[in-house]
């Protein structure tokens, strides 16, 4: 669901500043949820995830970084 704003952000970072021959890849499985939370508490539908994502090379899975990423998610709800 994330994945492409994950791999956007990553790229516009990484390269080509720091990687000059390539983007960075990102495998599902080095994504790490760190916290999920509700930012108004009980009181609203505005969730807040944070993740370590660890970029690597693509071809040979070798990590390039290591980055914290929050995103959130705004839910609105009419009646």
């Amino acid at each position: 669901m994330l994945a492409p704003y994950i791999s956007e952000v990553l790229d516009n970072y990484y390269y080509p500043k720091i990687l000059k021959d390539f983007s960075p890849a990102v495998d599902p499985w080095k994504i790490e949820v760190i916290e999920t939370r509700r930012v108004n508490g009980f009181r609203g539908f505005i969730l807040e995830a944070t993740f370590d994502i660890e970029p690597t090379d693509g071809g040979h899975h070798v990590p390039v970084g290591k980055d914290r990423m929050t995103y959130r998610s705004c839910i609105h709800i009419t009646l």
